[in-house]
């Protein structure tokens, strides 16, 4: 049974590597057999499930590298929880150049740190509570 689709393989192919397939690619696509298609199309999934493996063990490793950045300001002297994350927030921003003056530097921050925007709404918080 063939789970190919030729309308949206070109999508698949953007998910897999990025950019859309070239016009000799796709006019290969159009004239090889079925199963060759079929073929094909597999090889794009796998590269698909790859990158998006890949991607959260990455996820992953920057979540648990800003975690221990917020445990390493507790052993450095941070009284609460909320100083800690004041203090690597305040660090992390030193390291990425930036400063609270700009709208967008919670949204630059989570793409410096490699963590998702989902961060940004609690890096405004404390970004709120260090500049009162």
């Amino acid at each position: 049974m063939n789970t190919f689709d030729s309308a949206l393989v070109s999508d698949l192919h953007k998910d897999a590597y990025g950019f859309r397939p070239s016009a000799s690619w796709m006019s290969d696509w159009n004239y090889v057999s079925d199963a060759d298609k079929q073929h094909s199309w597999d090889a794009l999934v796998a590269t698909c499930e790859d990158n998006v493996a890949r991607a959260r063990t990455h996820q992953l490793a920057y979540v648990a590298e800003w975690n221990a950045t917020i445990s390493a300001m507790w052993v450095a002297g941070a009284q609460s929880h909320y100083q800690a994350e004041e203090w690597a927030l305040d660090q992390a921003m030193d390291k990425a150049d930036l400063t609270f003056n700009d709208p967008q530097w919670a949204g630059f921050l989570c793409f410096h740190l490699g963590l998702t925007y989902d961060y940004e709404s609690r890096f405004s918080a404390i970004g709120a509570r260090i500049t009162k």
